[in-house]
């Protein structure tokens, strides 16, 4: 794997590239020898360690840590399946059972939800509005939307010092849902992206239109009052944080 990156002098960020390239020089080793090392789970715990790495990167405004953790999943994806005996102890062993929490073989890496999470950060990150773009579409300056941005009655991600506008708060024609200046400082501001639009896109059983329900996005863009919807954000995000 390649990734061109900034210099940097934070202990953090250089000390997960370092697990990173230790851990890519076991998984070679591995691959010529016939022993069942087991690095499955060592290297989970190597990608926490570097995500959050990649975080404080990030939010210096170093470099976009999606791009870079999709690089880290794919080096990942190679690392071998141990089976969990190789794992645990009998007696560890014994207690998942008995818990109904053992699993004989974890999942593929593409096929786990953290994976899916990752990867759909990227699609909301690639597919979110620019400044520029908002400010033309509401017809304001871009100093307005920053404003806005700041003011958290728009929902907008950092890459580096560039704001971006995810597409959810937008109708089908670009225009601003209705009411979701009221909606959008409901959302902590440490919410995940991805549970914002999982919430604003799939339909909820509490907002009903002729008998069926319907997400939060076609409650708002069909003019229903957006306080219901700022009580489920609000029971949602604040109650069970995301």
């Amino acid at each position: 794997m390649s990734v061109n990156l900034p210099r940097r002098e934070d202990g953090a960020w250089s000390a997960g590239l370092s697990r990173l390239a230790a851990l890519t020089s076991r998984k070679k080793a591995t691959a010529s020898s016939h022993e069942v090392v087991p690095l499955r789970s060592e290297a989970e715990e190597e990608l926490a360690s570097i995500t959050r790495s990649l975080r404080i990167l990030e939010e210096s405004g170093g470099a976009d840590a999606a791009s870079l953790l999709e690089d880290l999943v794919a080096a990942v994806l190679k690392t071998p399946t141990s089976p969990p005996e190789t794992l645990m102890s009998e007696a560890e062993e014994s207690a998942l059972r008995e818990a109904g929490s053992f699993v004989e073989r974890m999942p593929p890496l593409t096929e786990r939800a953290s994976t899916a999470t990752v990867l759909r950060s990227r699609a909301i990150r690639e597919s979110s509005l620019p400044t520029s773009d908002v400010a033309r579409l509401l017809g304001v300056g871009e100093s307005r939307v920053r404003q806005r941005a700041a003011a958290r009655t728009l929902f907008a991600l950092r890459s580096g010092r560039t704001l971006l506008f995810p597409r959810f708060q937008f109708d089908d024609a670009g225009h601003e849902l209705p009411g979701w200046d009221r909606v959008a400082p409901v959302f902590p501001e440490d919410a995940r992206p991805v549970a914002i639009e999982v919430f604003m896109t799939r339909p909820n059983v509490d907002l009903v239109v002729d008998g069926e329900s319907v997400s939060p996005v076609d409650w708002l863009a069909e003019g229903h009052d957006p306080a219901a919807l700022i009580e489920l954000a609000a029971y949602a995000f604040h109650r069970h944080p995301r």
